[in-house]
């Protein structure tokens, strides 16, 4: 039987996915629940019979950009802007989940997330195996949405689901964006007459879009 290391209904059953700093217990690690949802875990206080968690939803780039030092802890926390949980543990072992609680996410005054300014600080290659990972993650994430683009030209719209709506209206192009990117990067632009013909090439620059 697989061990779920949290379990809440409001998060389902999450299991640890890659550990990323331990000591004698887990301390920043990320979690994958059983409906496929990616979290960014750190436990921010432990004694004796009590320990602390926050967990934030999280995308495969951002962990990346973690990674490869380009964002510190508490930005990486605090980026995609998504589920934002706070759990403990009392001395009898029962466990409490907090849903965005305002002065555990707080970005600036907040004492549990991660200290501001502090990188990873990873040697080269340290995270290689890591990185890769999650750029699969992200490559296979793009792929899997790419399957559900619909396209029709009266009126022009180029749309796809989970909410990575790419652009839609009558406009003479059509400006592709990649989820996971800030809105507004544009990876390349298509004259509405040649949409037909090209859905092949959009689909191969978004894959790799990474």
């Amino acid at each position: 039987m697989k061990s779920y290391y949290f379990d809440f209904e409001q998060i389902g059953k999450l299991s640890i996915e890659k550990y990323l700093f331990e000591g004698a217990y887990p301390i920043l690690f990320t979690c994958r629940s059983d409906s496929d949802v990616l979290y960014l875990c750190v436990c921010c206080g432990f004694d004796e019979g009590y320990q602390k968690w926050l967990l934030s939803e999280i995308a495969p780039s951002t962990i990346i950009e973690l990674l490869e030092n380009k964002i510190t802890f508490r930005e990486a926390f605090l980026k995609d802007n998504k589920g934002r949980y706070t759990i403990s543990r009392d001395s009898n072992g029962n466990k409490a989940i907090e849903i965005n609680n305002p002065s555990d996410w707080h970005p600036e005054d907040s004492f549990l997330l991660p200290t501001a300014g502090e990188y990873m600080d990873a040697d080269d290659g340290e995270f290689d195996e890591e990185i890769s990972y999650y750029r699969v993650m992200q490559r296979d994430e793009i792929a899997d949405k790419l399957q559900t683009i619909t396209i029709s030209l009266n009126p022009i719209s180029l749309s796809m689901s989970a909410q990575h709506v790419i652009m839609y209206g009558e406009f003479d192009t059509i400006c592709v964006h990649a989820p996971g990117y800030e809105k507004g990067t544009s990876f390349v632009t298509y004259n509405k007459t040649n949409v037909q013909t090209d859905v092949s090439k959009l689909h191969e620059i978004l894959r790799k879009a990474s």
